[in-house]
Parts: C-alpha cells; structure tokens; sequence
C-alpha cells in the first residue's frame, strides 16, 4: 500500500548552502508578465483550491488551523485572513525545518502553495508580498534563499515516481520589494531560507488578486479518527510503528461515509498537525519533535482510493483520480469513481500526544502505547457549491499524469493534438505595484460549462484551477 510512503518529504535544500551561494551577489529584478498565449495547452493536471481564494468567501471559522502546505520543510497553518477589495492578507502560523550548514543553522520554510510530488495535487497562489516573524519581532532582513515551482499553464517534467513531478527554479537569493516585505512570485509552493535558528514563526502575506467565484456552504460533517496501525514505511518513528503493531495486530485506518449534499461539488477536509516528523529534512534529529501533516484519500466503492492529499484546500468531489499505486502501470491515471468516503490522514502519533524519544529509539512502555491507542483526533468535512462569478476564465480539459508517463518531446502531448504554448507568469519587478482601475461596461455574459473533451477545469492567467466541469 502506498501509507507513508508519499510522505517522505525529504526534499529540501538541506547540504545545498555552500559557501558559494553565501558570496552571490544581489538579486536581479524579476521579470515582468509575458502576455498571456492565445491558445491554451491540450490539458493540465487539476489543481486544489487554495485557502487564499476561499479568504472572505467562506466563514473564517472553517479555515481556522487548517493546514494551507506542508513538505519537507514543515508545515503553514491559517490563522487569519481578509479580503478588502482585490486585497487578500493572510495571517499564518509557521513550524519550519533546519538544516547545519559550515557549522551555522538555517531555517527552511513554506510559502502559500502546495507543490506536487509523486501523485500529490498542487494548488497555485498569486505574488505575495510577505514578513516573517520570529517571537513577534520581524526577520524578514534573514531571508536569503527562495526555491520556487513557478505557476502558470505549465505541464509536469516528470511522472508519479518523482519527488517532484514540476520543474523548479532552483535556490534562488531572495527579492525584497522598496518597503522591506519578501516578494514571493506567483507559485506552485515554494521553499524559503533565512539564516539562522529562528523559533514561533508566524507570517503576514499580501496578496492583489480577483476571485472571479462564488462560494456557497452547503453543510458540515464532525469526525473522530485513531492513529494509523499497519504496515508502511514509518521512517524515523519505525520503532513506534513496530511496537504499535506487535501490541495491537492487525490493520487499524478509519474511514467515514460522506453524506454529501445534492448540490455540492466541493470539498474541505481540516484536521490537527501529527507531533512528529517521520522523514526529517535531512534527516537531521531536531526536526522529528516538529509539527507535521499526512496523507488522506477520498474513496470511492471497492476500496479505490484517491491521489495522496495531505494539505487542506478545496477538492473537487467529483473530480479526483486514482491512487497511483492502484492504477498499475497507467500513462495518465484513471478517474475515480463517485466518492462515497474519506480515509482519515494517516498518523502514526495522534495531535494529544507529545513526542518521545523512545519513538524511535524503542522500548516505549506499554501506558504509552495504550493513550496512543486510544487518542482520536477531530476532522471536519465542508461541503461547498463553487460557482464562477467572473470571466477571464479559460477551460481546459484534465488529465492526471500516472508511473508511466514521461514529458517526451513534445512535453507530454496527446498523440494528434498539436502543443500549445506553455505561459509561465512572472512576478512583477521590486517595488512595482499593480493597480486596479474601476471599469464601467455591460456586463457580458459568463460563457457556460462545456461537457465535451471533459472532465475540465477552469483556469485563469496564473493557472488557478478555481472550478471543475464533468465529463459528459
């Protein structure tokens, strides 16, 4: 089974910071927004909805601590957000990774979106402007480094067997906008340095963006769920899992049926962090007592399960594909059918339970063992209508890359369909400001949702899947 083994997050630039890269020189402005091509490409992967396109849409209570990315290099959790016109501020909570570099510690970071590796889904943000603090004093000035998988209308480089199925820009020296903020271009998550141990990080983002949809709550569901018992690679914490096993054989991974309203197409699943990193950033030991996340599936009849989610964002219900470990050995994963349940993340050390090092190291007593067994953790399931409100919107069909896919010559083409440029945006130069002007005209129509070629998502200029249309 594939428990786990997604979750190895070990991707990072732990043993990346030479000395070198500590002589670069200053950045160079980024590059100014290419126009956008004429013609879309002939498919993308889908994308989830991120946190920040539902900041003032939906109640501030059902995003409150959701996990809005996790990797190799922790996790970001939501704290606040509004939105004020084409304005979105986010406030976030950070648990970081470190790493030694030439004796020296370095902290490493998430930014807002989530990059896609082996089947994970990615969600796209807009360029933010962001400050980091560290016990509430500001430490945006320690920020050196940034890695970016930049966003757009861009296709995978590789297939489900890499750690990354995205081209990425490769570490980077960080771009500072006149008022001091990090700028963080437009992405598909994104890795940040800052020299130094920092501790109680928290962020503020700002970010100029339209939300051209109209979101609807349509309900909510409460559940309890255990820790995982079972097989898998439990990296640091296989000493835990061993124990766990022996005491309590046998599989123990809850799933929950969904009642899921007629008119919903949209679902959000919220749960606590797990205690622990099972697969540190560099295997470094101080980064297993540290906050993380894990893999949840949405599960259709005879067990088939989703594609590996393991951050909170929109999903499409609907709209989901195989495992990748079920879909033998497949160029493009097959569509799930209708979803019927959720398997729960799967934790090896519930959120009330604190880390131990007996964890890995074994021999942890049997009462510990036991409040183990028995800690459940809250999950809660919202159901969403997601309608588009606005235009500037392309729809493009979808295709999910499986183990044998590879980009070709021709960057993953469908046989007889000729490619399509590929438009990657780039974020605006420091110190540039966007400004949105007020426009007075008709209001034309929204173009409605064509069946034909789909399952589709609609897409706008940054790549944002912010709504899904069915296959006929």
């Amino acid at each position: 089974m594939s428990t786990n083994r997604r979750d190895r997050f070990r991707w990072g630039l732990a043993g990346l910071l030479l000395l070198g890269i500590l002589l670069m020189g200053p950045a160079m402005p980024l590059r100014a927004q290419p126009p956008r091509p004429q013609s879309p490409p002939s498919w993308l992967e889908p994308r989830a909805l991120n946190l920040a396109d539902l900041v003032g849409l939906v109640p501030e209570a059902q995003l409150q601590d959701a996990i809005i990315a996790y990797s190799g290099v922790g996790i970001v959790q939501y704290v606040s957000g509004n939105r004020n016109g084409n304005t979105v501020t986010l406030q976030v909570r950070i648990t970081p990774r470190y790493s030694r570099s030439g004796g020296l510690l370095n902290t490493h970071f998430n930014c807002l979106g989530q990059t896609g590796i082996y089947d994970h889904w990615s969600s796209t943000v807009p360029e933010a402007r962001m400050r980091l603090y560290a016990d509430g004093g500001e430490i945006t000035d320690q920020i050196r480094y940034i890695n970016v998988t930049p966003a757009g209308w861009v296709l995978p480089t590789a297939n489900t067997g890499a750690g990354f199925r995205y081209a990425q820009t490769g570490i980077q020296p960080a771009t500072f906008a006149g008022d001091g903020s990090l700028v963080v271009p437009a992405n598909m998550g994104c890795e940040i340095v800052a020299l130094g141990y920092h501790t109680n990080l928290t962020a503020t983002f700002i970010l100029e963006t339209t939300s051209p949809i109209q979101v609807t709550v349509l309900g909510q569901e409460q559940f309890s769920f255990h820790s995982y018992i079972g097989p898998g690679n439990a990296g640091q914490l296989e000493a835990l899992r061993s124990q766990m096993q022996a005491r309590y054989p046998g599989i123990r991974h809850d799933k929950f049926p969904l009642q899921i309203p007629p008119a919903a197409d949209y679902i959000l699943v919220t749960y606590p962090p797990t205690p622990a990193d099972a697969y540190p950033l560099g295997g470094e030991p101080m980064n297993v007592p540290l906050e993380s996340s894990g893999t949840y599936r949405l599960v259709a009849d005879q067990n088939a399960l989703s594609t590996d989610h393991t951050h909170s964002a929109g999903l499409p219900i609907q709209g989901q594909w195989r495992d990748a470990d079920q879909a033998g050995d497949s160029v493009y994963l097959p569509q799930l059918p209708p979803v019927l349940r959720l398997a729960s993340p799967e934790y090896f050390l519930p959120s009330s339970v604190a880390y131990d090092p007996c964890m890995i190291g074994g021999g942890c007593p049997d009462s510990l063992l036991q409040q183990i067994y028995d800690a459940t953790m809250p999950l809660t399931v919202t159901y969403y209508a997601v309608r588009r409100s606005g235009l500037g919107l392309t729809q493009i069909p979808l295709r999910q890359v499986g183990p044998k896919w590879s980009p070709g010559a021709a960057r993953g083409r469908v046989p007889g369909e000729e490619p399509a440029p590929l438009w990657l945006p780039g974020p605006s130069p420091a110190g540039a400001e966007t400004i949105f002007l007020p426009l007075v005209v008709n209001a034309p129509t929204i173009p409605p949702d064509d069946p034909a070629g789909c399952p589709c998502g609609w897409f706008d200029e940054l790549g944002r899947m912010l709504d899904f249309v069915p296959g006929p």
